[in-house]
This record gives C-alpha cells, sequence and structure tokens, in this order.
C-alpha cells in the first residue's frame, strides 16, 4: 500500500513538472519570438508606425535603445526559460528512473 502511495505521488509530480516544462518552452518560444521582432526593427527591416515614430519624438524615446534594451531582455527571459524546462528534464529523468526502479 505504502508503494503504491509513493508510486502516485511520483506519478503526480511527474505530471506537474511535464506542464510546467511545457509552460516553459511556450514562454521560451514567445520571448525568442519578441527577440527576433526587436532584431528585424534594428536590422531595419520592419520600419514602425508613423504614429508611433511621431509619439516617440514627443517622448523622446531613442527606437534603437528601446529596441536593444527590449531584445536584450526577452533574449535573457528565452535562456532563462530554457535553462529552467532543461532543469526539469533531468527531474524528470531522475523521477522516472526512481519510479522505474520501486515497479521491479
Amino acid at each position: 500500500m505504502k508503494e503504491r502511495a509513493e508510486s502516485n505521488l511520483v506519478e503526480a509530480r511527474i505530471r506537474q513538472l511535464e506542464n510546467r516544462r511545457g509552460d516553459l518552452w511556450s514562454a521560451a518560444g514567445g520571448a525568442q519570438f519578441a527577440a527576433n521582432r526587436c532584431r528585424e526593427y534594428l536590422d531595419g527591416r520592419r520600419q514602425p508606425s508613423d504614429l508611433a515614430v511621431a509619439l516617440a519624438a514627443i517622448e523622446g524615446v531613442d527606437w534603437v535603445e528601446h529596441y536593444r534594451t527590449r531584445m536584450a531582455s526577452r533574449l535573457a527571459d528565452a535562456a532563462i526559460a530554457k535553462a529552467r524546462a532543461k532543469a526539469i528534464s533531468a527531474e524528470l529523468r531522475a523521477l522516472r528512473g526512481a519510479s522505474t526502479d520501486r515497479r521491479g
């Protein structure tokens, strides 16, 4: 009975970690997409709208600095999410090994 309860706990933890890992990979993809979009503006492949340029001029925003900062932030977000997802993958491998060992 006790082994079955432990097995159920391990299986629940595995499901929880799999969900979290999926969320992290999704976040990493979204952050990478946002960083790529910023890069397109910096490379000149995209142009801000006339309204955005006018508002930036009024507010004194430096577009290049804005997109560089935003791109760096998004790349960092992507790297952090990927690292966390990889760490969860290692934990999942360990849990799956432990649950296999218990079964026999």
